[in-house]
């Protein structure tokens, strides 16, 4: 039982569908698919029976280009930072002007890093070689004394 309302909704899409069959309008796929999807570099449809091994085969390689390309695209967005934060680290430390030295750290060396500017600034203070800045760091290194002799 069609009310008046879907008989007429029914007559317009059995026109419309005709109207299409009839008409000579031809669908390029070859050249509707890129359109419709930009990401895949050449789309094509094939209509072969693949084997799982193929299927699998086929997916990986997609996955791996497109994890080259991601990749690529990261590389590329990171070069200008990169290359920004160098130049600003050579700007930053000028090595002609910046002493770094290293000692192994251990409870009695607490102090040493204070001790050592204030040592620096009192024989130093006055002479050009205070145009030198130090730079003191801990450098412990796991090596074979190191771990023979730690005390537990």
């Amino acid at each position: 039982m069609e009310t008046n309302s879907e008989g007429d909704l029914n007559q317009i899409l059995t026109d419309e569908l005709v109207i299409l069959s009839q008409s000579s309008i031809q669908l390029n796929m070859t050249n509707m698919i890129p359109s419709q999807v930009p990401g895949i570099p050449n789309p094509t449809i094939t209509h072969q029976n693949l084997t799982e091994d193929e299927l699998r085969a086929r997916r990986w390689e997609a996955r791996r280009r497109q994890r080259q390309r991601r990749a690529e695209r990261r590389r590329q967005a990171r070069a200008p930072q990169q290359q920004q934060r160098n130049q600003q680290r050579q700007e930053r430390l000028d090595y002609g002007r910046t002493m770094f030295i290293h000692f192994t750290y251990c409870s009695s060396m607490k102090t040493f890093p204070r001790k050592f500017h204030a040592l620096w600034d009192k024989y130093f203070g006055e002479s050009p070689i205070n145009e030198v800045l130090p730079v003191l760091g801990t450098r412990n290194v796991k090596n074979l004394q190191r771990q023979l002799t730690y005390t537990r």
